[in-house]
């Protein structure tokens, strides 16, 4: 399960990385040669390039690799690209957005994904989570109507984080003006 080992590694810092490398790994697991002698074991070349960029605390090119990782001819991982752009702290979401490579990763995020994933994704890279919500309410909203199930309707009002209200509401007020999910403010 590469995407479970990139979920626990993706938020640690350089200290982190190596504390779980030289500390925590050898109390808990026996094997020989360490954290990554198992992770070359286990993944091939680009899911080890994955791996040892957030065990390094680089959050930034572990998520540009890993979105990269996720975009398939056959079919692409858009809750696990949604997780990793939420994931980052608006810091590493900019660095990843400084490097060169972004260009290309981004023109494939776009051009690989449609409706309200787009929109989502959209959204996180210009690091407007408001948005990105608004736009994932707006779907359950949009399925409970469908089904006729009020509790449904009742269930996604719920879950709005109360803190958030103001700014999700005035994100629907930008979704219903057209304006363009990339738009900061």
């Amino acid at each position: 399960d590469e995407s479970g080992v990139y979920n626990a590694l993706r938020g640690l810092t350089n200290i982190q990385g190596k504390a779980l490398e030289l500390v925590v790994w050898p109390r808990l697991f026996k094997a020989e040669g360490g954290l990554r002698a198992f992770i070359i074991d286990d993944m091939d070349e680009d899911e080890q390039k994955i791996a040892f960029a957030y065990l390094s605390g680089n959050a930034a090119l572990g998520a540009r690799l890993e979105l990269d990782a996720n975009i398939h001819w056959y079919g692409d991982d858009e809750a696990q690209i949604e997780k990793i752009l939420r994931e980052l702290s608006p810091e590493d979401l900019a660095a990843m957005k400084a490097d060169p490579a972004w260009a290309a990763t981004r023109e494939r995020l776009v051009n690989n994904l449609d409706g309200t994933d787009l929109d989502v994704t959209k959204a996180l890279i210009a690091g407007n989570v408001a948005r990105a919500d608004a736009y994932r309410l707006r779907e359950k909203i949009d399925e409970a109507r469908r089904s006729q199930d009020p509790d449904a309707l009742a269930d996604a009002l719920a879950g709005v984080e109360p803190s958030q209200l103001a700014a999700v509401q005035q994100e629907f007020v930008n979704i219903q003006n057209k304006v363009d999910p990339e738009a900061t403010n």
